[in-house]
Parts: structure tokens; sequence; C-alpha cells
């Protein structure tokens, strides 16, 4: 019987034009997954993410946890010139 291990990882995920891509962090190997819709986006991510944690784990790595990611909006104020539209 095998035991199963819950591992949470952060996941970012963008909104493109008609598409999703989704980033995470802690698993650079896993790359960057896009999908058409959240749903789609987040399977990808989900199977990409899997498939490096159990080469991880087949090679006796430790497997890193999520920390709280950071992430924040602003806005950028710039001068810029009146004939410029």
């Amino acid at each position: 019987m095998k035991n199963l291990h819950n591992f949470h990882f952060a996941v970012l995920i963008e909104r493109r034009e008609g598409s999703y891509l989704a980033y995470c962090p802690q698993f650079e190997e896993a790359g960057h997954v896009d999908g058409a819709d959240l749903e789609e986006v987040m399977a990808v991510m989900k199977s990409a993410i899997r498939i490096v944690v159990k080469e991880k784990l087949e090679a006796g790595e430790e497997i890193p946890q999520a920390e709280p990611p950071w992430l924040t909006c602003f806005t950028v104020e710039t001068e810029q010139d009146q004939n410029i539209s």
C-alpha cells in the first residue's frame, strides 16, 4: 500500500490574450504552462508539478514547501509629452 502525501505549492496565474499562463516559483523545472481557461491551466500545472515532485522523491531530494507569495499591485507615474497619444 502506498502512502499518500499532500504538498502545497504557490502557483501564479496570469490572464493573457485569450488564455492563461501559470508558473510555480518552487519548481522552475515545471516551466510555464498555458491553458485556454483557468480549469485547463490549473490541471496542466498540477500535472507538471506532480511529475517534478515524483522525480525529486525518486532521487531522494527534499520537496520545497510553499512560502506565502508576495503579491501586490501598484501605480507607476511617468511624465508624458502632450504630443504622444
